[in-house]
């Protein structure tokens, strides 16, 4: 009986692992499809608007340098000008839709995956994302046969089409909500912020290779290769989900990195927890189960239960730090959403007029400095000085902020990899803020939170796209970098708010000790 449950441990930390490994592949694969879509679409509308002179394929193709810049704005520099507003203007816009297709649909998929997961585990929430990501590239594969053979209308519909399909099954949203929730179940309290910064460390390394490896593809291939890539990729996560890797179920599975004496009374409170809503899902699946009517009834019964957490009024005011904390993890994702398509258009735009390659390498250099502070900054200086995760946050925030404004300072490349450097450090804010959140949660809590988390990310995809989008476009004629001015003050008053939330959650913690204490 015990060898059956060491063996039974030793596969549930080998599946951990081999979640990591997915979710590697995964971050790597959707890096190089939605970074090289969102190229590709400005690309196709380049094309779609221009005639073919030699500059102007030069500027659809991200090849200009800064050594012809010059001189090849002073031939017909109004024109030319002019003809690079629209193309950004109606790029921003397109880039805009693409969004919206990727994202709305998401959020609909990870408020299902949320209410299930407890009950079912979290592995369909991964396996799916992945099955979407394969039909989204035989579409877009279908997009370039369309644009080789200058059909450029067709072509935008069938990556509009292929992003529609990617969101519905919940890309990254769906598959980062499940390896969270699947890696939060089996990790204890005390190791549960390097556990999440691991993860989110290996999101920013398959990022950061990602890009790299769309430089390359960029390069010295194409992008069909590079789609190939990512649907092989793809398959090889969707069998080592099926065949590896052991489902993560609340009901039977106790956390595993941790020591065993110090739960048993909390094991005990979530169990009963587990019993008592299993029995009323029970009861009223089966009152309900003969009719449509009652089906959408247990669907809102279901959601009620699963996010009740969020609205308890308990006398410590825990879900006034929940709510507060999901609106940082709101405006955290929103103007990291709104900066991704913005920073492509500014970069593309003039003095700086970046090709392809040099995005993707910069993007390279921000995702790989944000893995090395993930993976080895952080855990060392979280074991050294066991400072608190709010601290974490307050330090992403200020070097945030200083990547913001160099934008709106320098055009000068050295300066601007400079800031993706120092800048990286904001990948503390999504790891500490989700670790503040597990620990104000019961275990059984874990996967509706996470569902709750990556819907307010999919909306935030949705919202900042849009307002950067919209403002970006309107401020372009007059100062291109106002956006990054703004966002940086934004930054700023969520700087206040979490050194303010910082106090509250430290005397949080006290009270709460010593009410365990006192019983």
């Amino acid at each position: 009986m015990f060898s059956l449950f060491i063996q039974r441990n030793n596969h549930l930390k080998q599946s951990i692992h081999l979640i990591i490994f997915c979710f590697f592949l995964y971050k790597l694969t959707e890096t190089i499809l939605q970074y090289g879509t969102r190229i590709e679409i400005y690309k196709v509308i380049c094309l779609s608007l221009i005639n073919s002179t030699k500059l102007q394929q030069t500027i659809c193709s991200g090849e200009i340098t800064n050594d012809n810049n010059n001189n090849n704005i002073n031939n017909d520099s109004i024109e030319n000008q002019l003809l690079l507003y629209h193309v950004q203007r109606l790029s921003g816009y397109y880039l805009l839709i693409y969004r919206i297709l990727l994202n709305l649909p998401a959020t609909i998929a990870c408020f299902i995956y949320g209410i299930y997961s407890n009950q079912y585990g979290y592995k369909i929430s991964m396996l799916i994302p992945c099955l979407g990501a394969i039909i989204a590239c035989t579409l877009f594969s279908i997009s370039l046969l369309l644009m080789n053979n200058n059909l450029m209308n067709y072509s935008i519909i069938f990556i509009l089409i292929g992003g529609f399909i990617y969101g519905i099954c919940g890309k990254s949203s769906a598959i980062t909500m499940g390896a969270n929730s699947y890696i939060t179940n089996l990790t204890h309290i005390n190791n549960r912020t390097s556990m999440l910064g691991r993860l989110l460390g290996v999101n920013c390394l398959g990022l950061s290779i990602g890009t790299l490896l769309l430089g390359i593809f960029l390069t010295f291939f194409n992008y069909s290769d590079s789609i190939i890539f990512c649907t092989i990729n793809n398959l090889l996560i969707v069998l080592i989900l099926l065949f590896l890797v052991i489902d993560s179920n609340t009901n039977e599975n106790i956390p595993i990195l941790n020591d065993h004496s110090s739960l048993i009374q909390y094991n005990d409170h979530e169990k009963s927890i587990n019993c008592t809503n299993s029995m009323k899902l029970s009861d009223n699946h089966h009152h309900h189960r003969n009719s449509l009517y009652g089906f959408i009834q247990l669907i809102i019964e279901q959601f009620c239960q699963s996010y009740q957490f969020l609205f308890q009024k308990n006398s410590n005011e825990k879900h006034q730090l929940l709510l507060i904390l999901l609106f940082t993890v709101l405006f955290n994702q929103m103007t990291k959403s709104g900066e991704q398509d913005i920073i492509l258009l500014y970069l593309r735009n003039e003095p700086t007029l970046w090709t392809s390659q040099l995005y993707s390498y910069y993007l390279t250099c921000y995702y790989g400095c944000m893995f090395i502070h993930l993976t080895f900054i952080l855990p060392i200086i979280e074991k050294k000085f066991s400072l608190h995760d709010t601290t974490f946050i307050i330090i992403g925030l200020l070097l945030k902020i200083i990547r913001l404004l160099l934008f709106s300072i320098t055009k000068h490349k050295e300066w601007l990899f400079f800031g993706a450097i120092i800048g990286s450090a904001a990948g503390y804010i999504t790891s500490a803020t989700r670790s503040i959140i597990s620990k104000l949660i019961y275990k059984t809590e874990i996967g509706a939170s996470f569902a709750l988390i990556s819907i307010f990310e999919t909306i935030a995809n949705l919202i900042g796209g849009l307002l950067f989008t919209l403002i970006y476009n309107y401020t372009i004629t007059m100062m291109s970098s106002f956006i990054f001015i703004l966002d940086a003050f934004l930054h700023g008053l969520i700087l206040i708010l979490f050194i303010w939330l910082r106090f509250k959650l430290i005397l949080f913690e006290n009270n709460l000790n010593i009410e365990q204490n006192d019983q």
